[in-house]
């Protein structure tokens, strides 16, 4: 709860900088907006306080303190929780020189290497166990996973088993998808603001996910905010309700939480599809077209 209420400090000071005649109304709608509420109150994840120094990243560059402050930041969100760090990418177009690049992202990997290593030399069974054998194969019906499973049952039922061995291959190969939409993003927006570039790389990681829980979600949200942009009213929408029915499906039992789980991994998955339609409006720019809804001013 802290870190949140920190993260809507963080905001508020940020839109300053570019907004300023929304900052405050920005910094309310981080501070009060459900899915924040949710995860700060209910959930109880440590999400927010890996993505505080994150957002302090951010706000050290807009404020010009130099890549060194953006790197220490980052590097203190990717000891807390690894995944902070993957939005470090959207620096790297803002140097002209290799070896500044450089520079900035061992300021950021080193300090994430060496929490890592000590992790392994403390208790290296566990560490395998759980850290770099962390969900070898994704599970679940997120995202493209729920695509994936679907065609997975029209192959077994057609018995077309090299299908069927093919998609257990995407599935164990989650990881590397992740990965490479992670820099195939960031090349292609390298001619963005930094603001859109981490936006858009941070939304490509809950896109290419392979595994994707309601914790998670706290990752988006200061940068969906710092947006500004429609698009975050149906995604929020779907995205709340299935939280709501995923954690009354928690507290249930029986045929009834079986029901509830099914319904919100539909609901869950209307709202990735939401997110794959607004990235792709955001990569597209104003073309007059439908998807532009997504992409104007929330609130000017």
């Amino acid at each position: 709860m802290l870190a949140d209420s920190l993260i809507a400090v963080v905001i508020l000071s940020t839109a300053l900088a570019r907004f300023p005649h929304i900052a405050i109304r920005l910094g309310w709608l981080y501070a009060l907006n459900p899915i924040t509420v949710m995860i700060a109150s209910h959930h109880g994840q440590f999400d927010s306080l890996a993505y505080l120094p994150t957002t302090l990243a951010i706000w050290a560059f807009e404020y010009q303190y130099g890549w060194w402050a953006s790197a220490a930041w980052l590097a203190v969100g990717g000891m807390l929780k690894i995944t902070p760090a993957f939005i470090a990418p959207a620096w790297l177009p803002e140097f002209r020189r290799y070896r500044s690049a450089i520079a900035f992202a061992a300021f950021v990997l080193i300090p994430v290497a060496a929490i890592l290593l000590i992790g392994w030399l403390s208790a290296p069974a566990p560490f395998m166990a759980n850290v770099l054998g962390y969900e070898r194969a994704t599970t679940g019906g997120w995202g493209y996973n729920f695509i994936l499973l679907l065609f997975k049952r029209i192959s077994q039922l057609l018995s077309l088993n090299f299908a069927v061995s093919a998609i257990d291959q995407i599935f164990a190969l989650h990881q590397i998808v992740l990965v490479v939409g992670i820099f195939l993003t960031a090349f292609w927006v390298r001619n963005r603001s930094l603001l859109e570039r981490a936006f858009l790389i941070q939304l490509s990681v809950q896109l290419f996910a392979g595994r994707w829980v309601h914790q998670y979600t706290a990752w988006l949200v200061p940068l969906i905010v710092l947006t500004n942009q429609r698009g975050m009213l149906p995604w929020g929408v779907l995205t709340t309700v299935w939280m709501i029915i995923a954690y009354i499906a928690f507290v249930s039992t029986g045929i009834v939480q079986d029901n509830l789980f099914r319904t919100a991994t539909t609901i869950g998955f209307l709202s990735w599809v939401v997110l794959l339609l607004w990235f792709v409006a955001n990569f597209r720019g104003q073309r007059n077209t439908r998807l532009d809804w997504l992409i104007r001013p929330l609130i000017n």
